[in-house]
């Protein structure tokens, strides 16, 4: 090698600086290094090897052997109208010639945005007001189906566009290396700026949700349609009924797991875990009714009805019990499994009416009210099987902070339930008022607050050990009216003595033959019976959709005492309380005259029947919280108080009586 050669190497004159040659020297090793061409065809790696191998031993050939003569600059090439030698257009570059001849190749931004949109790229704003103030993301429309990205993700793709023989008509070898050089150092600023000239979608983005009579249930190759009278399943590609709607492609499930999925509790798990496909097989409605009449007889081995819909009969399924709490019998109550059907189907029909909208609660029917973690019940795992039909976020509510302005971060624009799993005794209802009955506003750190708007924010779960207790007595119907709450059976919990110690009466493992749920140990039959399950309760929804509160459901003949005194106990009354108190309701103001009392011969009972004395300087405070828990338990036996100014008491001749206004005078006795 001379020294002509090693400086016409690195693109220099002879005699150029030290700084200049090395300064040549690092740009073309940078453009030439194998590394960056580790995904292109083997003659393009060979080459850009041996010239490497080239530029290194031509710089080291300067170092060792420098010069400051100056050969003489190579004449500059004529202009032809040769269509190689004119600027040559492509989808997103240009070749320019500069003045000394030869040529340089340039990326074109606003080309590269026409490609990237003809892809379906575009900005999407979430929840942002005319297109502003809304956090920006990168979204692809594919056929209806809009899946987000980031901007290396967006980079493959561009790459994979590279790839495309019809960009490279006309071109030979050599022009196809130094464009691929120049993507490959440009390609980061020019990605960023092309996503950002793309068109910028927003409140007119139409996503795909369901309608008042129709729900989806969206899988990667078909939806199941479901209306009040029918259930279909429909291929993407003959779908007539979505008008121009999309959807998330992370709302594209498919209905099956694999074997190395072990925890089944986060949703993102068993979403991007999920592979294969199920053939999905219609019940009729009249073999379904058939099929849970079955799973109410019968052995393990013997029904017919399927692991799911027998366990779901289970936790519906009550104790008839004694005086001294010995287990009379076990019956399955219709109506409450009818419910739980129901609010199955509420949070799988993503449509929201603002005039029934509320968070569907299961809670166990017995047990302390702790924060000691009891389960067994059946309420995680009712849970679950929410995760597959739908995109759930998953919040654990034993970790929550509920004065966090980060308390939704990990929800995402899509979810489409949000589970808050065993909160803890001092939850604060009132911080979901506004998300359940408005919309979601989720903040994440260091990112902008994304507004989700009532009509696609995601629908509420909760399970829990203790009831959802107002801070004060008068801020129950604001709770209860967005609460549909429904007690889970003691059936799996429920214990019998057996030697020195005790068993479940009925343990779940032995009575369905230890087969795990939602795993390989179901076959294509149970798979089948589960998701016809969830469908038959979308559309028992869909023919009667109103989920009845707490109130409602105790005149449809249903009891809460487990959780009302779960309710009272947090709200500072303790169950002894609670019993004097109905006692004294329900029994002695009927027979008081004009169905009122002192206040302080009240008290002055209360103090004795607890044995309770008070000196006169310590007595004030818990008198005022003995009368806030009367008024309290009168509020929750629905007994309507006399009140003067809006005290919860009246005055009469200096004195304070509590008088109850609705109490029904007891019938005289015949002589």
């Amino acid at each position: 090698m001379d020294v002509e050669e090693a400086y016409r190497i690195l693109d220099l004159e002879v005699g150029a600086t030290q700084s200049e040659v090395k300064e040549s020297w690092k740009l073309l090793a940078q453009i030439w290094h194998p590394d960056k061409h580790t995904n292109s065809s083997e003659k393009i790696k060979l080459k850009a090897t041996l010239k490497y191998a080239e530029l290194d031993q031509a710089y080291k050939f300067i170092q060792k052997n420098p010069s400051k003569k100056k050969s003489t600059p190579p004449p500059k090439k004529k202009k032809t109208s040769s269509a190689k030698e004119k600027d040559l257009l492509r989808p997103f570059w240009i070749k320019r010639e500069k003045k000394d001849g030869s040529y340089v190749y340039e990326l074109r931004t606003n080309t590269l945005s026409k490609l990237l949109e003809k892809k379906g790229f575009n900005i999407y704003k979430e929840g942002g007001e005319d297109n502003t103030g809304g956090a920006e993301s990168y979204i692809q429309d594919v056929n209806g189906i809009i899946q987000e990205w980031d901007s290396k993700e967006v980079e493959r793709v561009v790459k994979n566009c590279l790839d495309e023989p019809d960009l490279w008509k006309n071109t030979d070898e050599d022009e196809l290396e130094e464009m691929l050089d120049v993507w490959a150092d440009h390609r980061v600023a020019s990605t960023k700026k092309a996503l950002h000239n793309c068109e910028v979608i927003g409140n007119n983005f139409r996503i795909f949700r369901d309608r008042s009579d129709i729900a989806f249930i969206t899988f990667t190759e078909y939806l199941v349609l479901i209306t009040a009278k029918s259930i279909r399943v429909v291929k993407w590609k003959n779908l007539e009924d979505n008008k121009g709607q999309k959807v998330w492609k992370d709302q594209l499930l498919t209905p099956c797991v694999p074997s190395d999925v072990k925890d089944l509790s986060p949703s993102s798990l068993i979403k991007d875990n999920r592979k294969g496909d199920l053939d999905l097989n219609i019940i009729s409605e009249k073999e379904f009714i058939k099929l849970e009449a079955d799973a109410d007889k019968g052995s393990p081995k013997k029904w017919n009805s399927g692991d799911f819909l027998k366990w779901t009969r289970c936790l519906m399924t009550y104790p008839t019990k004694n005086t001294q709490g010995k287990i009379l019998e076990w019956n399955l109550d219709t109506v409450r499994y009818g419910l739980l059907q129901k609010m199955a189907g509420y949070l799988l029909h993503t449509y929201k009416d603002r005039r029934n909208t509320k968070a569907v609660i299961l809670m166990d029917s017995t047990g302390a009210d702790s924060d000691k973690e009891e389960g067994g019940s059946g309420k995680s795992l009712f849970l679950t099987s929410l995760q597959f039909p739908r995109y759930l976020c998953k919040v654990d509510g034993k970790q929550m902070k509920t004065d966090s302005q980060f308390l939704f971060s990990n929800v995402e624009y899509g979810h489409q339930i949000i589970d808050l799993d065993d909160i803890k005794s001092d939850f604060n209802f009132e911080v979901l008022f506004g998300a359940i009955t408005t919309g979601l506003r989720v903040e994440k750190k260091n990112q902008n607050i994304v507004s989700i708007p009532f009509e696609d924010a995601p629908k509420f779960y909760i399970c829990s050990n203790h009831a959802l207790a107002p801070k004060n007595s008068t801020g129950g119907r604001s709770h209860s009216r967005r609460q549909s709450i429904l007690e889970v059976s003691s059936f799996f919990t429920e214990e019998k003595r057996q030697g020195n110690g005790k068993v479940l009466i009925n343990d779940m493992k032995e009575r369905f033959n230890d087969r795990q749920f939602f795993s390989d140990d179901w076959n294509t039959r149970e798979w089948n019976l589960y998701y016809n399950w969830m469908f038959r309760s979308v559309q028992r929804w869909l023919r009667d959709p109103h989920l009845p509160d707490i109130d409602e459901m105790e005149a449809m003949g249903i009891t809460f005492e487990n959780t009302k005194s779960k309710k009272l106990k947090q709200m500072g009354i303790s169950p002894e309380n609670q019993t004097w108190f109905k006692d004294i309701i329900l029994n002695d103001f009927p027979n008081y005259k004009d169905f009122e009392i002192k206040k302080d011969d009240l008290w002055n009972q209360y103090l004795k029947d607890f044995d309770l004395n008070y000196t006169a300087s310590a007595e004030l405070k818990p008198k005022i919280s003995w009368k806030e828990q009367f008024v309290t338990m009168c509020n929750e036996l629905k007994m309507d108080l006399d009140k003067t100014k809006g005290r919860s008491s009246y005055t009469r001749g200096g004195t304070e009586y509590l008088r109850i206004t609705n109490i029904t005078a007891p019938k005289k006795k015949k002589k």
